[in-house]
């Protein structure tokens, strides 16, 4: 069986939800689970070792693995992770709201990937590239990159996990941040399966389940359950939703939004996404009638976004499924 493509343009409409949209596949193509397959219909001839779809670590990790995350220029969280053998180190990007990993290629070109660390899949062992195939992922504000895809081995935290990526060749709009690629964690398709379902998969941890603390300070991500000295309780569950435009996304609805404790917006749609910095909300209205309650706000069109005054902080608020939080005004 041929591999085959699917294309997903890019939908300005569905901006209608949410202001600022996260990496969106363009060509999609599922080859880890049989990866086999495309060296045979393409006639190359490579040879697969026959241990190589099996785990490569010396036992199950039944204790959650953390890594230290940075908050990068506001911008990102990013923290270490290793591909290859041996182990190149790469500082990743960290987003819950996109699927894909990828970092940059030693055979990019540009200048925006003259600073990034870069992989070179000819010295490492493990490495396999999928051959014809050319990774397009792009995102919503005009960003994407190019690349070629490989299957190797990644570890984050000591699990490690057989896994496809693509190596970029091409970035737009990725020079100015500070990592050498992304990781995404967001919610699993069929054809798109994140580090922790794949880990999981290939029995390198025992829970399917990951934890991230975000904070100016000691922030961290947690590959197999979550770090109970970060928080207090017990944790709460919602269900996720699913639409036709954001299918990846960790969606919850029934969300609500107060602003100096009076309720603007309720029934909203809303995603939790790690590598998005405004707050996402809902509709162009529900937007407008946040900032109404907000002085002296005004609303960038060059940018794309409302400011206020840093001096006048209002409190806000937000509820899911009978919970609410209230954001500390000092952050």
């Amino acid at each position: 069986m041929e591999p085959s493509f699917t294309t997903k343009p890019f939908n300005p409409s569905s901006r209608l939800e949410v202001r600022r949209l996260h990496l969106r596949r363009q060509l999609a193509v599922s080859c880890q689970d049989d990866a086999s397959k495309y060296w045979k219909h393409a006639g190359k001839g490579h040879k697969i070792p026959s241990n190589f779809f099996s785990p490569h670590h010396p036992k199950l990790s039944n204790k959650r693995q953390n890594v230290p995350l940075a908050d990068v220029d506001h911008e990102v969280w990013a923290g270490n992770i290793s591909i290859g053998t041996p182990p190149q180190q790469f500082l990743i990007d960290f987003d819950t709201g996109s699927p894909d990993l990828w970092v940059t290629s030693s055979s990019c070109p540009i200048e925006a990937c003259e600073y990034k660390k870069s992989y070179k899949h000819s010295i490492s062992s493990t490495s396999l590239e999928v051959p014809d195939h050319v990774q397009v992922d792009s995102y919503g504000d005009g960003s994407f990159i190019v690349g070629s895809t490989y299957i190797d081995l990644v570890s984050i935290g000591g699990v490690t996990a057989n896994m496809t990526f693509t190596s970029a060749v091409y970035m737009y709009q990725f020079g100015d941040v500070a990592a050498d690629g992304l990781l995404g964690l967001s919610r699993p398709l069929q054809d798109q399966q994140n580090f922790v379902v794949t880990a999981f998969a290939q029995a390198a941890i025992k829970d399917q389940v990951y934890g991230i603390e975000l904070a100016s300070n000691g922030s961290e991500i947690n590959i197999g359950g979550t770090n109970e000295d970060l928080y207090r309780g017990s944790l709460k569950y919602h269900n996720v939703t699913q639409s036709e435009h954001f299918d990846t996304y960790w969606k919850i609805g029934n969300a609500g939004v107060y602003v100096d404790n009076q309720a603007v917006a309720s029934q909203l749609e809303t995603i939790i996404d790690s590598g998005t910095t405004p707050v996402v909300l809902g509709s162009e209205d529900e937007v407008q009638l946040v900032y109404q309650l907000v002085a002296e706000s005004s609303f960038n069109d060059t940018m794309g976004f409302y400011t206020f005054p840093c001096n006048d902080t209002p409190s806000v608020g937000f509820s899911r499924g009978g919970n609410e939080w209230t954001i500390d005004k000092e952050l």
